[in-house]
């Protein structure tokens, strides 16, 4: 799929945080899980990916071992965060282990997203303000553990959460939708026609 599609795809998926966070399991948990808040997070969720696969195919994080292996290290937590929330959705009075661990890819994933954000921001493949963008999605994170530290998980914490990641994850779909794919040569159809240039005669005027 080309930018601009991944793109769309993520758009349409970034308020849906905001939605789930209207239909939590209890009023005194505004930020746990209900069958309905669980389909808005699959939604979400699938579209995350699509911004994340995005960033992977522009290599955003740079060349180095850990941007090569961190995106797909965060399309693989964000995968089983996938499973955590239909499972959440087809059984949602269950609350044993494996939705447990299941359920730790969320947090993960967000911690991943910010470990990214840094990574990209200091790669500097991304032209001008576009490779703050991650960084600024990634800070979720961040203000997801000050909210609940500070307020709990309240009505109020979903509220802004939910605010700030639509905000920040359909700029960075905006982003990706905006970015221009680049077709490179693969590795041994670069190496063919760099031997092919250089065994060219060089024509003199």
């Amino acid at each position: 799929m080309k930018n601009r599609t991944l793109g769309t795809i993520a758009l349409l998926g970034a308020p849906f945080l905001f939605i789930s966070f209207q239909f939590p399991a209890t009023q005194s948990d505004a930020l746990g899980d209900s069958s309905i808040s669980s389909s808005f997070g699959l939604l979400y969720l699938l579209g995350w990916m699509c911004s994340i696969y995005a960033l992977y195919r522009m290599r955003a994080a740079g060349e180095s071992l850990v941007g090569k292996v961190l995106l797909p290290a965060l399309l693989i937590s964000l995968a089983i965060a996938c499973t955590s929330n239909a499972y959440a959705l087809v059984f949602p009075q269950d609350k044993s282990g494996l939705y447990f661990y299941l359920d730790l890819f969320w947090p993960i994933s967000n911690l991943l997203m910010f470990v990214t954000g840094v990574t990209v921001a200091l790669a500097n493949k991304l032209p001008g303000w576009k490779r703050f963008v991650p960084l600024a999605v990634g800070s979720w994170f961040l203000l997801m553990a000050s909210c609940v530290t500070l307020f709990g998980r309240t009505p109020i914490t979903g509220t802004f959460l939910g605010l700030y990641a639509t905000f920040a994850w359909s700029l960075m779909a905006v982003m990706i939708m905006e970015t221009k794919d680049k077709r490179q040569p693969a590795p041994k159809a670069a190496k063919l026609i760099y031997s092919a240039e250089k065994r060219l005669p060089v024509q003199t005027v």
